[in-house]
């Protein structure tokens, strides 16, 4: 049956196409492109093909560094807070034996024990420091530049953490516009050039080597797949351009 939507729906949009086979299938449509244009005539489309397929491939470098710096940045947070745990588990200890765990000093420290601290979202850590530092000022000042340190840390490393998920989020939606804008433009070659070889299928080896879109994914692409698409790209073959 033929479908003449299809052939105004965007292409390269399948789920089964990994970043990686976009790239590659876009350098060697370059290439090809190249190759067919000795009188100039594709000049317009080599640079929107090529500026799309540098941007997009840009965004998939930062993406990766910026995920590697979040995760960096978080495991740095979830070590430090592990430290927090044992240092003022140790505390605990010392005003249970210099002052008793019922006294007034202790539940100046922690009002409502240990568990408060183990039990905290990762936003309330810094007021139960605040408070900690507080009390150490009074009752053990020797501790105080100890713990004071401990939170300044804190900060520090819950902040990084923060602007790290904020960045790899950033690069996330770059990726995705520019993705998209390689679709539009690589859907945009694919009908200027059929319409330009109509009827004639044959010519669509001389741009494209479809092939490479079936390639098998790289570990990059499998740890954050591509969004799935509902439709595939256009395959009718009782279509001329069967090999689009």
């Amino acid at each position: 049956m033929l479908r003449i939507h299809r052939f105004f729906e965007l292409q390269f949009a399948s789920k089964e196409i990994s970043r990686a086979e976009l790239l590659d299938f876009t350098q060697d449509h370059l290439g090809r492109l190249s190759q067919q244009n000795e009188g100039g005539q594709y000049d317009g489309m080599l640079t929107q093909t090529s500026a799309a397929y540098e941007a997009f491939g840009g965004t998939v470098s930062n993406e990766v560094t910026a995920d590697a710096i979040g995760k960096a940045r978080t495991a740095a947070k979830e070590t430090h807070f592990q430290l927090i745990l044992t240092r003022l588990s140790g505390l605990a200890g010392t005003l249970h034996g210099q002052f008793g765990k019922e006294s007034v000093e202790y539940i100046e420290f922690f009002p409502r024990g240990l568990t408060e601290v183990r039990e905290a979202r990762e936003a309330e850590i810094e007021a139960i420091l605040d408070r900690v530092v507080s009390a150490a000022e009074t009752y053990l000042p020797a501790s105080a530049a100890e713990l004071t340190a401990l939170r300044t840390r804190w900060i520090d490393v819950y902040q990084a953490a923060t602007s790290g998920r904020a960045a790899a989020t950033g690069a996330n939606d770059s990726r995705d516009a520019a993705k998209a804008d390689l679709q539009l433009q690589l859907t945009r070659n694919v009908l200027q050039l059929a319409l330009e070889y109509v009827a004639q299928p044959d010519k669509a080896s001389l741009f494209f080597d479809e092939s490479r879109l079936h390639n098998a994914k790289s570990s990059s692409d499998e740890s954050v797949p591509d969004e799935p698409i509902l439709d595939e790209p256009l395959r009718d073959e009782s279509l001329p351009g069967e090999n689009l």
